[in-house]
């Protein structure tokens, strides 16, 4: 892979507009696996509730991000707080997206590593939730392959998701 992983903790930095702007659009383009975001300030919101935010560079252009909180945030989230209300300590990725000539080429799996890694040296499982309704069967696919389990599905309106976690 000639990919790079920057992880970019909220806490220390800011995310330029251009970046902003970039996730923005992605996560727009992914409706509905990922959740609808209002606008920039939106993006900004979520990422000053998380820990950290990673980015999937490859040859100096970002072509995919995730948002990973961890069990101190206040993030509103019904599906955080899932997790937040059933593991003392945890880290939770939010959302994660990969523009499309990138998908099943094998970046996802190296954020998710590089996710991982950090997870692991916390010793903190990793958690997420994937839609069941409507049917998100890629991604149930990686993060099966990736060894998470289900632990439970939540209805949510017309939508139902997959809680998933990994130890």
């Amino acid at each position: 892979m000639n990919c790079r992983i920057e992880i970019i903790y909220s806490q220390k930095d800011k995310l330029s507009e251009k970046i902003l702007q970039f996730i923005f659009e992605l996560n727009q383009k992914n409706i509905p696996a990922l959740g609808s975001l209002k606008d920039l300030k939106h993006v900004r919101d979520i990422y000053n509730h998380s820990l950290f935010a990673a980015l999937v560079i490859l040859k100096e252009k970002i072509v995919g991000f995730a948002f990973v909180m961890d069990y101190k945030s206040d993030y509103k989230s019904l599906n955080y707080k899932y997790f937040k209300n059933n593991f003392k300590n945890f880290l939770y990725i939010d959302r994660v997206a990969l523009t499309v000539e990138f998908q099943r080429k094998g970046y996802g799996t190296e954020l998710y590593n590089e996710i991982y890694k950090i997870a692991n040296n916390s010793e903190y499982p990793l958690c997420c939730e994937v839609n069941t309704i409507p049917l998100n069967k890629q991604s149930l696919d990686f993060h099966h392959k990736f060894g998470f389990q289900t632990l439970k599905k939540v209805p949510f309106g017309e939508k139902q998701v997959a809680m998933l976690c990994k130890h």
